[in-house]
């Protein structure tokens, strides 16, 4: 498969994850950043299940059927789940208008310095000798074989 199809499958698949997040998020009595927060737990739950369910089938690295499992997911909570009011954008500008100034400044802090971090990782990756010996060939493992959560014996 090539990157640009393949980013908009995963980029569909987080849509998903999010949707069905943010639904099931909005049961919980959450509002603003605590519903997005928990969008965020319960959707990343939803992709590691997924993922570990399709791995018992040998299918769990699979770049169409982790998509289609997103979408599924999303599928079968969307017509169960109302939509929560307000819309994501408007409650998170009121809980943002809420905020002292002092409070945005700190939360824009953390957000830029989160953006930074993870830029700075994804452009200046460091693989330790722990990573390189370890963890880098039992995640090759998982996707060659397609099954994560197995174990790979490494020596």
């Amino acid at each position: 498969m090539t990157f640009v199809p393949l980013g908009a499958l995963c980029a569909l698949a987080i849509a998903a994850l999010l949707g069905a997040g943010w639904r099931v998020a909005a049961r919980t009595g959450s509002t603003g950043l605590e519903r997005a927060m928990a969008t965020a737990v319960l959707a990343g739950a939803a992709a590691v299940i997924e993922a570990l369910a399709l791995g018992l089938v040998g299918l769990g690295s699979s770049p169409v059927m982790l998509p289609l499992a997103a979408g599924a997911t999303w599928w079968v909570r969307a017509p169960k789940l109302a939509h929560p009011r307000p819309r994501p954008r408007a409650e998170l500008a009121s809980w943002w208008r809420r905020l002292s100034p002092r409070g945005r400044l700190g939360v824009g802090a953390l957000a830029g310095a989160a953006i930074y971090l993870v830029a700075w990782t994804l452009f200046h990756p460091y693989i330790s000798l722990d990573a390189a010996i370890y963890h880098d060939p039992e995640v090759a493992t998982w996707v060659k074989a397609g099954e994560p959560g197995s174990v790979a014996a490494l020596s």
